[in-house]
């Protein structure tokens, strides 16, 4: 999962980004669903070009009219329109899991999960109080969508101030208040919470017993300091659940003036061994990990920061691939299996030194990611 957002979150059974994936930060940017359900129209109509949410596993969401949503859940080769009970929150907002649908919504008195487990046809709602006023959430769905994980972003929470709030519980509820020891991304593995975050994502940890309690896990060996963090301190990814308990978290180690992606296994969240890694060009800066999506069973796609150079894991096989079509640097990224992908990209132009101009657009692939094509709903 690779996400943009300015929410950092993942998800188990769709982690509707990013996927969340580690992010780097680019620049710019009720009823049953209708009939605008893309299976029903030919490809090449209405061509994407806001600002997309992609989310591991293939999934992708697109805030459009209203309060409606476009999603897929196979990386843009079908699209539907959901009407959500509200106006999704600025995030990794929106989950889908079979017919179950999941949101964090911005009402008037702050925010609220919405559930729904007949596609949009009818829904649930539980109030999300947070101590301070707040549009932006993230909510993650455990792989069999019956736990679910809402984290609400509180103003500065992904620096130095507020830690985010954070509700866990039945995914038809009732929700409970827990800590959460750092902003960042969380994920399901099996019954266990996984959570990267911190001062310059340096940070995992883990929950066995719903967010009553935490501990902090090191892959590496190292633990990061609660403060005055290294520079070039490896960086946690989004986690990536796989069947059952098992989890792989994409860790960016910086080196110098070089970046080195590997890959770390677990068969339960809790003990991880070191898989294959990738060296990358350059030194992306400290704080700043990989893009990185599952791209079918045992395969991971990693994109090189600020290019659109892809490479390819397959056991302990690495591909490189120099993709044909895309334009502008890719910003998020997921794939639904080995062959379909979406990707978001980033171009920027410059008239001057005071007149510059941020273009996004959304690809997509279908084989493998070598080459991409403009997406369309």
């Amino acid at each position: 999962m690779s996400v943009k957002a300015p929410v950092k979150t993942g998800s188990a059974a769709a982690i509707l980004a990013i996927t969340l994936a580690a992010a780097a930060v680019g620049c710019g940017r009720g009823p049953a669903p209708s009939a605008h359900d893309a299976s029903a129209r030919g490809a090449g109509h209405d061509v994407l070009t806001a600002s997309v949410v992609l989310d591991s596993g293939g999934h992708a969401w697109q805030l459009t009219a209203g309060n409606a949503v476009l999603v897929s859940t196979d990386a843009g080769r079908q699209w539907r329109s959901v009407q959500l009970p509200g106006r999704p929150a600025i995030g990794h907002s929106v989950v889908v899991s079979g017919s179950t649908i999941a949101a964090v919504t911005v009402t008037s008195g702050g925010l609220a999960y919405q559930r729904s487990a007949d596609g949009g046809a009818t829904w649930s709602t539980i109030a999300v109080r947070t101590q301070t006023p707040t549009d932006q959430a993230s909510v993650a769905l455990s792989g069999d969508g019956q736990r679910v994980a809402v984290m609400a972003e509180l103003p500065g929470s992904a620096g130095a101030g507020d830690l985010p709030e954070l509700l866990i519980g039945p995914a038809g509820g009732p929700l409970t208040p827990v800590s959460a020891p750092v902003s960042g991304y969380i994920a399901w593995a099996g019954s266990q919470l996984v959570l990267t975050g911190g001062p310059l994502q340096s940070r995992l940890y883990t929950s066995g017993n719903q967010g009553v309690s935490w501990t902090q896990r090191a892959v590496d060996g190292t633990l990061a300091p609660r403060f005055n963090v290294p520079p070039d301190i490896a960086g946690f990814g989004v986690p990536l659940p796989g069947p059952g308990a098992s989890v792989t978290v994409p860790v960016t180690e910086h080196r110098g003036g070089s970046t080195i992606v590997r890959l770390y296994r677990s068969p339960d969240a809790i003990r991880y061994t070191p898989g294959t890694s990738v060296a990358l060009a350059g030194d992306i800066g400290a704080g700043v990990t990989a893009l990185v999506s599952p791209a079918g069973t045992g395969r991971y796609v990693i994109a090189t920061p600020g290019s659109t150079r892809l490479h390819l894991v397959s056991g302990h096989s690495v591909t490189t691939i120099n993709p044909a079509g895309l334009a502008g640097a890719i910003d998020s990224l997921t794939f639904s299996d080995a062959s379909n992908g979406l990707a978001e990209t980033t171009g920027n132009s410059c008239a001057g030194k005071a007149n510059c101009r941020s273009t996004v657009q959304l690809y997509r692939t279908s084989d493998g990611g070598r080459s991409w094509e403009r997406a369309a709903a």
